[in-house]
């Protein structure tokens, strides 16, 4: 009897005592979160995280899901999630987000389809948060063969608005024109009204009828009816 009691009162405080998964304190979970998104972005971009919210407390099994947007700079979005009672369960938070990173920026004026170098691109840190949808370049290897698109200013961030590979073929360039059947080819030179990459379809004329037509990138400078 006695000790049935004793099993008794030590399952009680079992029940009474313990606890269930300790929801996360404030600065734990502001840790997990920026462990998370910095999957997204390596040890280049520092991240400050501000404004953290969630609409309840959450365990610290939870794991984090479904973050928006990607990259996760500015305000993001995600969720918590774990399993309670063999049950998943969610809960949606969000974050203020903002980066900071050594990336390329103009050295100099950098004008149109001129190539990036040293001479006019230096490593600079800077807030990316804004540069979310454009990107950035965090090395040379990322910049290197690239060029202007447009006239860059001083101290802008390089990106896929102001920079990009050069064309096999450029807007306004004068290509060659291969018309080739069997042993027979024929050379022409036409302009390129369009700028285009390898197989690509662009338009040029013939600088003398002033005709139109559609050709495809065949190679640098070159271009074939077929």
């Amino acid at each position: 009897m006695y000790h049935a009691l004793v099993s008794i009162l030590l399952l009680w405080a079992v029940v009474l005592f313990a606890k269930p998964n300790a929801p996360v304190s404030p600065s734990e979970f502001k840790e997990r979160v920026k462990l998370r998104l910095q999957q997204d972005f390596g040890t280049q971009v520092e991240l400050n995280i501000t404004n953290l919210s969630s609409r309840e407390s959450v365990p610290d099994n939870a794991v984090i899901s479904n973050v928006h947007p990607i990259p996760p700079l500015g305000l993001v979005s995600f969720d918590w999630m774990w399993t309670e009672n063999e049950v998943v369960k969610k809960v949606p938070a969000t974050a203020s987000v903002r980066g900071f990173a050594q990336v390329a920026v103009a050295k100099t004026q950098i004008k149109h389809q001129e190539p990036l170098s040293a001479q006019n691109v230096k490593f600079q840190k800077v807030e990316v948060t804004h540069h979310r949808n454009t990107g950035f370049y965090l090395d040379w290897d990322a910049v290197s063969g690239l060029r202007a698109m447009g006239f860059i200013t001083p101290g802008t961030v390089i990106g896929s608005n102001n920079a990009a590979s050069p064309k096999a073929v450029a807007a306004g360039q004068m290509v060659d024109l291969i018309y080739q059947k069997g042993n027979l080819r024929i050379t022409g030179r036409v302009k390129a009204l369009d700028g285009g990459n390898l197989y690509q379809w662009i338009r040029v004329q013939n600088p003398r009828s002033m005709k139109v037509f559609q050709v495809k990138v065949s190679g640098t400078g070159e271009v074939t009816t077929r």
